[in-house]
C-alpha cells in the first residue's frame, strides 16, 4: 500500500496519473516539492519525519507486544468470532482478544511490504488518541498469508451510523440526534484537520457507534442517551495531502463536493458531513441526476485527452451529470419532518458550494456541541418528558429568528437566537431556561456579545447564584 500522505509529487500534476497513488509500489523515495497551500514545507518535513519514525517503530514492534502485553503473541492472542463487515481495503471480523478477555474488531488487508505499516495504521499512530477517532490496538502479520496484515481496533458494539439509521425504520430521528451526530463528527474532524490529516471517505458506514461511558443497559430511565461516535476506515486518509493532486474518486462519489475533481482537502471531509445529516433527515443525497448537463467546456475536453485515470474522469462526469439539489431541513416533505431552521443554516455551511467559503470543522466545534447541548435540554425526545422542556410550537420559531440574507455572520445568527430565546424567558416565565441559553453568550464576537449583554439588561436579567433574576 502506498503511503500517499508521505509524498508530494514533483512536476506537474498531468505527468502523475492518480492510478499511481493505488499501485502497491513504495513511494517514500520520491522527492518532496512544492509548498501547501495550508502550511508550510518545514511542518510538513517535520510531520514527515514524524511519520516515518513512528512507521518504523511499529513495524520493528508489530510482532511484539508491550511488556505488560506479551503473554501470548498476537497470531495466537485473538480469536475469530464472526464476520462484522467489509470496509473500503479489507475485511472486518469480530474477536475476541484472549489476554484481555474483551471483544476487538480486527481489519485483515492486503499489505506486501515487509517492511512497513499499513498507511493507515501509520496515520493512526501519529494521530493518537481521541473520543471521536476509532482507536487502534494492534497490528500484526497475518499467521499463514505473509502479504496480509491485521490490524485490530476497539469494537464499537451499537455498530455503524447506517446500520443505526436504518434500524429506526420509518422514524425519522429527532432533531437532538442530528445535532448530536453534527457535534461529534464535527470534532473528531476538528481533531484530524488540526493534525494536517483529511479523511477522505466520510460517509454513515464510517461512523462507528459506541454506547456512553457509565450507560446502564438494564436502567429503566428514560432519559435519552446518544451513542459516542467514532470516525473509522483511514484507508484513503491523507497526511499533509497536496490540494492539487484528486482523490475523491477512490472514495464513496454520492459524498462528492463540487470541487473534489479536481482539488482534494480538509472541505471535502466537511462536504461530506453535510450530505451525512442531509442523508439522514430526508433519506436521501443533496444530489439529483440530470442526465442533460453533461456538457463539456473546452477545458473537460482537454482533461478528457489527459492521462488521468479513467476513474478520475468517469467521477468528473459523475459532478456534471448530478446537480446540487439540497432539500430545506426546516420544510416538511413526505419522508420527514420538518427540523429548525438553525439546523438547516448549519447544514448549508458545510454544503457550501464554494469550498473557500464553507465553514471548517474548528468553526463547527465552536458553536455545534454548544448549541446539541442546549438543544437536548430543551427539545423534547419522546413523550416521557419532564416540563421544563419546550414543545415544537415554542422552539421551533425561536431557532428561526434571524435572516439567513441578511445576518451574514455565524456570531449574528447565533446572537438573534440568543435574544430571541431570552424574550422568550421573559414573556413565558421560565426561569429554568436562562441558564441553558446563557450558554450561547460565550460564542458571540465582541460586537454581538455587546448587543445580547445590553437586551438582557433591558429585559432586567441577572444570574444569581446559578439562578435567573429577573427584576422588576
Amino acid at each position: 500500500m502506498v503511503f500517499r500522505e508521505l509524498v508530494r509529487f514533483a512536476g506537474p500534476k498531468h505527468q502523475e496519473s492518480t492510478s499511481n497513488l493505488e499501485s502497491g509500489t513504495s513511494q517514500t523515495t520520491k522527492s518532496i516539492t512544492g509548498e501547501s497551500k495550508r502550511s508550510s514545507e518545514g511542518r510538513k518535513l517535520r510531520s514527515f519525519k514524524r511519520f516515518l519514525s513512528i512507521s518504523t517503530r511499529i513495524c520493528s514492534d508489530k510482532d511484539n507486544d508491550s511488556p505488560k502485553e506479551s503473554k501470548i503473541p498476537p497470531d495466537q492472542r485473538y480469536e475469530l468470532l464472526r464476520y462484522l463487515g467489509h470496509e473500503r481495503n479489507g475485511t472486518v471480523n469480530l474477536s475476541e482478544d484472549l489476554q484481555t478477555k474483551s471483544l476487538v474488531a480486527i481489519k485483515t488487508v492486503i499489505h506486501n511490504d515487509p517492511d512497513t505499516v499499513p498507511a493507515e495504521v501509520g496515520i493512526l499512530q501519529y494521530l493518537g488518541q481521541h473520543a471521536n477517532i476509532v482507536q487502534l490496538l494492534n497490528c500484526f502479520e497475518h499467521p499463514t498469508r505473509k502479504d496480509w496484515t491485521r490490524i485490530v481496533f476497539e469494537h464499537c458494539e451499537v455498530g455503524d451510523l447506517q446500520e443505526y439509521s436504518s434500524k429506526m425504520g420509518d422514524t425519522p430521528p429527532p432533531e437532538p440526534f442530528l445535532w448530536h451526530i453534527t457535534s461529534e463528527i464535527s470534532r473528531g474532524l476538528e481533531f484530524l484537520h488540526s493534525n494536517n490529516v483529511v479523511h477522505g471517505d466520510l460517509k454513515l458506514s464510517n461512523i462507528l457507534l459506541r454506547h456512553p461511558p457509565g450507560l446502564n443497559l438494564d436502567s429503566k430511565s428514560t432519559e435519552p442517551r446518544f451513542p459516542v461516535l467514532k470516525i473509522a476506515d483511514f484507508g484513503n486518509a491523507v497526511l499533509n495531502a497536496p490540494g492539487d493532486i484528486p482523490q475523491s474518486h477512490l472514495s464513496t462519489w454520492c459524498y462528492g463536493a463540487p470541487e473534489s475533481g479536481e482539488y482534494f482537502g480538509p472541505e471535502i471531509d466537511i462536504w461530506a458531513l453535510g450530505c451525512i445529516v442531509h442523508r439522514l433527515a430526508h433519506r436521501k443525497f443533496p444530489r439529483i441526476l440530470i442526465p442533460d448537463m453533461d456538457q463539456q467546456t473546452e477545458d473537460e475536453a482537454a482533461y478528457e485527452d489527459s492521462d488521468w485515470s479513467n476513474d478520475l474522469k468517469e467521477y468528473r462526469a459523475y459532478l456534471r451529470t448530478h446537480a446540487f439539489a439540497p432539500t430545506r431541513l426546516d420544510q416538511p416533505t413526505s419522508h420527514s419532518m420538518p427540523r429548525s431552521k438553525l439546523l438547516q443554516y448549519f447544514m448549508m455551511r458545510a454544503l457550501e458550494p464554494d469550498y473557500k467559503k464553507r465553514i471548517t470543522a474548528h468553526r463547527l466545534c465552536q458553536y455545534v456541541p454548544t448549541i446539541a447541548e442546549l438543544i437536548r435540554n430543551i427539545v423534547p425526545v419522546d413523550k416521557n418528558r419532564p416540563v421544563t422542556y419546550m414543545s415544537t410550537k415554542q422552539y421551533r420559531p425561536v431557532l428561526a429568528s434571524f435572516d439567513s440574507n441578511k445576518d451574514t455572520t455565524d456570531s449574528s445568527v447565533i446572537r438573534k437566537v440568543f435574544c430571541s430565546f431570552m424574550k422568550h424567558v421573559v414573556t413565558y416565565k421560565k426561569e429554568w431556561l436562562f441558564l441553558h441559553v446563557m450558554q450561547l453568550l460565550p460564542l458571540l464576537d465582541s460586537a454581538d456579545e455587546e448587543i445580547a449583554t445590553e437586551l438582557l439588561k433591558s429585559l432586567n436579567l441577572v444570574a444569581v447564584d446559578d439562578r435567573t433574576g429577573i427584576r422588576s
